[in-house]
């Protein structure tokens, strides 16, 4: 069986430099998202008091079936809007695990 002799790897300062900015870059990214999830999720918190706060005032102004009915159709068409506003990072999340984005390379 032939032998070649070991690969040897020359890594700069520059390749250093590139691999920190590229990790820091990630981890920006990463807070910027945990930042927006989290007001999209406040919002929507937002969204389902201003729903309950109305329901209840409708119900005591109205009868239970004309106030009540509205709310809860006014909160059911907020929460699937802001359902909607989640969704992009959800789905663009679930593409890169797919695809492999977010795995260091080398399997590690």
């Amino acid at each position: 069986m032939l032998r070649r002799p070991p690969t040897t790897l020359a890594i700069t300062a520059e390749d250093v430099a590139a691999y920190e900015d590229r990790r820091a870059g990630e981890a920006l990214l990463a807070a910027q998202q945990a930042r927006a999830e989290a007001e999209a999720q406040a919002a929507e918190a937002r969204a389902r008091a201003r729903a309950q706060a109305a329901a209840a005032v409708g119900a005591g102004n109205t009868t239970t079936t004309a106030g009540g009915g509205g709310a809860s159709s006014r909160a059911a068409a907020m929460e699937g809007s802001s359902m909607q506003g989640a969704s992009p990072s959800a789905a663009k999340r679930a593409r890169d695990e797919r695809i492999g984005l977010g795995r260091r390379p080398g399997g590690r």
